[in-house]
């Protein structure tokens, strides 16, 4: 009875440690087009003169390239750049979504991959 046990504990870790590690390489792939390995990061800052103003980059280390970019901002507003900078008013202070969808282009296949960012306006 023991040895059963054991074995359908093993069994049961067995298929969780594959499904697990079958999702992680679906997403890696899904993220730039080919699997390898990337990054994709929005990182802001406040302009000084005016809080309610604030600068957008994205940042990007993958080795395709990034062919559009959609920026949500969380307050209904959106705006598509061809650069990995945007800059963007903010009429009333809040706390606010913002989403990047981008399309990134590598041996003429397009991934679409997005990443957000929560963004406290003063």
């Amino acid at each position: 009875m023991k040895t059963a046990a054991n074995i359908l504990l093993l069994l049961t870790v067995f298929f969780i440690i594959n499904s697990c590690t079958e999702e992680q390489i679906i997403d890696a792939i899904t993220a730039d087009c080919r699997g390898q390995s990337s990054t994709l990061e929005i990182q802001y800052s406040l302009d000084p003169l005016n809080s309610k103003r604030i600068n957008y980059v994205l940042k990007y280390d993958g080795s395709g390239s990034l062919s559009s970019i959609v920026w949500t901002f969380g307050d209904g507003k959106t705006e598509t750049v061809n650069g990995l900078k945007v800059t963007h008013f903010y009429e009333t202070v809040g706390t606010y979504e913002v989403k990047a969808d981008v399309t990134v282009t590598k041996d003429e296949e397009e991934c679409p991959v997005t990443e957000n960012k929560r963004v406290q306006v003063n």
